[in-house]
């Protein structure tokens, strides 16, 4: 089983090895523990903190090995869990579980002033792009849920948050031996993302790439640049 103790950058969180048994969770999550641990987290100074139980299960029952993640979320390091999650992960934590790319987030997302859950599940097959889940806490129901919208912006090489703007840019290789990528910039606005900027290149014959600058202007993401560029 693999024991995490590194601390984690921020001033919110806390990390914690948890050596008891792990009650048991939804039917979809299956199979051997390989990584088990506690964090301790403030979501928002106004709400107590949360012991979130996080947990990773390798089920090789199948012919292929697949991968768990799984939170118990509790209000006291004793007291029942009163949400658990599961969901399946494409890679396991080991590939993605260090300083560069953490396994793991607690990061304020949408800019309300509470922390949200940044979970790693995938790492494609060109060794640079990511992929995480997302659940956003929702103050109102005191519940992380599932955001697809924020999920799916995730996954690239590089994510930015600019808390000032309320903008998230993501940036993902797309193929073409590193000559095909996008850097695209989301507004913020309450739980939804909205494309304000992309800039990307493209390849439209071999040799031949093109670089495309868009902006929302009006309402519509509008190209405002477009040439023929080199690569590599």
């Amino acid at each position: 089983m693999k024991i995490s103790h590194r601390i984690l950058a921020s001033s919110f969180l806390l990390l914690l090895f948890a050596g008891s048994s792990l009650a048991s969770g939804p039917d979809s999550c299956r199979g051997k523990i390989i990584f088990d641990s506690l964090y301790v987290v403030s979501v928002n100074k106004s709400l107590p903190r949360y012991y979130i139980r996080l947990v990773e299960r390798e089920d090789t029952a199948e012919a292929y090995r697949s991968w768990y993640y799984e939170f118990q979320i509790q209000q006291s390091i004793s007291g029942p869990a009163f949400q658990d999650i599961c969901g399946e992960s494409f890679s396991s934590f080991d590939e993605m579980d260090n300083d560069d790319y953490p396994g793991i987030e607690f990061v304020d997302l949408n800019f309300d002033g509470y922390l949200d859950i940044k979970m790693f599940n995938d790492r494609a097959a060109n060794g640079v792009n990511s992929g995480y889940a997302v659940y956003l806490f929702d103050p109102v129901a005191q519940r992380f849920s599932y955001s697809q919208q924020f999920s799916d912006i995730m996954g690239g090489y590089s994510i930015e948050l600019d808390s000032t703007k309320q903008e998230i840019t993501s940036s993902g290789e797309l193929g073409c031996m590193g000559g095909c990528w996008s850097i695209d910039t989301y507004k913020v606005v309450a739980d939804s993302l909205v494309l304000i900027k992309r800039v990307h290149q493209d390849q439209q014959h071999p040799g031949e790439f093109v670089l495309i600058k868009e902006q929302m202007i009006n309402g519509i993401l509008t190209v405002t640049s477009k040439e023929k560029v080199k690569w590599p």
